[in-house]
């Protein structure tokens, strides 16, 4: 009988000396959790992560993205009625209103791997693969502004703030997204094709979207010149060099007897990235609008 209870002592200190260790193992597990600080892990992390993943793997089609679209409201007042559980950016002024656009252009192109990943493939075809990067709703407190009282950005002003303003490590946003600096080219090739810099609507939500252009398996793709689409969306193309400007996007509304170049606004630009895939670079699009209708999106690669 002693020897039993002798036992039974020893198995009970073993017991307690394993849960002494797993409870030290776990608070040295959430220490460097913590350090990590891994719950701030935010969207656009997690996106990239699934985009860089799904650029590696050898079935494409079987490696999912995680790519959420992000709700913002940007406000003066600290109210959003428009949408529901939005991520609130509060604004004082015209510049903050263009400092948050142009975080989320940056963060969106970030996220999708800032032209260095093809995570979409081959096509017999060229497809244009678009994500929604962000959905913006602009509260009318927005209207207390006195930059803002008629609720519209000019584009104009959007792009002069992208190349002054710097995105990281002294770049500017348009060097980040574009490649370029230099607004007079994007100015010039606008007016060569009669288009010019349209307004934003600040009464309407907006898209913060982009894309990429999948390359094409065994047929070969024709893409210099002009291209009309469903008889309203025209691309111009321009010589290719990589992580430069190469395409203007304008929206022609063509009736009877008009031709593409006479007249329409910018929607964005694409560039050749390093991948090899051309990308329409972040841009803003109305909701639910005939302009992103018109861009003919193959499949939208995020989540609501």
């Amino acid at each position: 009988m002693i020897k039993l209870k002798n036992k039974k002592g020893e198995i009970t200190t073993q017991q307690l000396v394993i849960i002494i260790i797993l409870v030290i193992s776990f608070a040295i597990i959430l220490f460097f959790l913590w350090r990590l600080n891994l719950k701030d892990t935010t969207e656009s992390e997690i996106c990239h992560n699934s985009v860089v993943s799904r650029g590696n793997s050898a079935l494409r089609e079987a490696t999912p993205l995680n790519c959420q679209t992000s709700y913002i409201c940007i406000t003066k007042d600290g109210t959003c009625e428009g949408l529901t559980n939005p991520k609130v950016f509060e604004v004082s002024n015209k510049n903050q209103v263009l400092k948050v656009l142009s975080d989320e252009m940056y963060n969106c192109w970030w996220a999708f791997g800032e032209g260095k990943v093809d995570y979409v493939g081959k096509d017999l075809t060229k497809n244009l693969y678009c994500s929604i990067c962000s959905q913006i709703y602009f509260d009318n407190s927005l209207k207390d502004i006195s930059e803002l009282g008629s609720m519209e950005l000019e584009q104009k002003e959007l792009y002069d703030f992208l190349t002054v303003e710097k995105a990281k490590e002294g770049q500017t946003y348009a060097e980040y997204l574009y490649g370029t600096n230099n607004l007079e080219d994007i100015e010039e090739t606008l007016k060569s094709n009669n288009v010019e810099f349209g307004t934003i609507s600040l009464d309407k939500q907006q898209y913060i979207m982009m894309g990429i252009t999948s390359k094409v398996s065994k047929l070969k793709w024709v893409g210099i010149g002009t291209i009309i689409v469903a008889g309203e969306i025209a691309f111009w193309w321009a010589p290719i060099t990589p992580g430069k400007l190469t395409l203007i996007t304008g929206i022609i509304s063509l009736s009877s007897g008009l031709v593409a170049g006479t007249g329409g606004y910018w929607v964005g630009a694409t560039v050749l990235g390093d991948s090899g895939n051309e990308y329409l670079s972040p841009s803003i699009v109305p909701v639910n609008s005939d302009v992103f209708g018109k861009l003919k999106c193959e499949k939208v690669e995020t989540l609501a």
